[in-house]
């Protein structure tokens, strides 16, 4: 909400300044210029308050999102699947019945493949 209000203010700013700046004679494409520099330079000054809320705000979203965890919610699932195709390997359990899975020369495994039901 902060950050709507201080886009807000910062809009109604520009447009302040263009009707001032309109007002005073200038009717060239520089007005629009004219006035985004005005209202940023005013902003600066006038918006620090808001600005310093709408920040902190958009930082606390930053940091809630980096605490959400991504993809999956179980590691342990993967770490049991790995564990299963070790313990598969070394009891020598890769060996003829699954093409898909073969042991290196360091007896590593190196495509478990998913273990059968």
């Amino acid at each position: 909400m902060r950050i709507l209000l201080y886009s807000l203010l910062r809009v109604a700013l520009v447009l302040g300044a263009v009707g001032v700046l309109y007002a005073l004679g200038m009717r060239s494409w520089l007005l629009w210029l004219a006035a985004l520099v005005v209202a940023a330079l005013l902003s600066y000054v006038l918006f620090a308050r808001q600005r310093d809320a709408a920040a902190a705000q958009l930082a606390a979203g930053v940091e809630r999102r980096r605490e959400r965890p991504r993809g999956r919610t179980v590691p342990d699932e993967d770490a049991a699947y790995e564990d299963a195709a070790v313990d598969e390997a070394r009891a020598g359990d890769v060996t003829g019945d699954r093409p898909d899975a073969a042991t290196g020369p360091d007896g590593s495994v190196e495509n478990p493949g998913r273990p059968r039901p």
